[in-house]
């Protein structure tokens, strides 16, 4: 397979695979978290939710709607 080919394919990261890139990175509460081309959210949200960013977002508006079930998360487990 030539490097054109690979580099044309549209993949999604999986969730272990991309809290191990987090876990490299290691954001602190300094940084902000942006995702462009976040489809759903879910880089964003776990961004957010597994370490301490400034703030975690997106441009898409999909997202919106996993940060209310994130929110909700939040006032149900952290909160209460």
């Amino acid at each position: 397979m030539n490097a054109s080919f690979l580099l044309s394919q549209y993949g999604e990261i999986g969730v272990k695979g991309f809290a191990e890139v987090l876990f490299h990175v290691a954001p602190t509460e300094e940084d902000v978290f942006v995702d462009l081309g976040s489809g759903t959210g879910k880089a964003v949200l776990m961004a957010a939710a597994l370490y301490p960013v400034k703030k975690s977002v997106s441009p898409e508006p999909q997202y919106l709607f996993w940060w209310m079930v994130y929110l909700l998360w939040l006032t149900i487990y952290r909160i209460c």
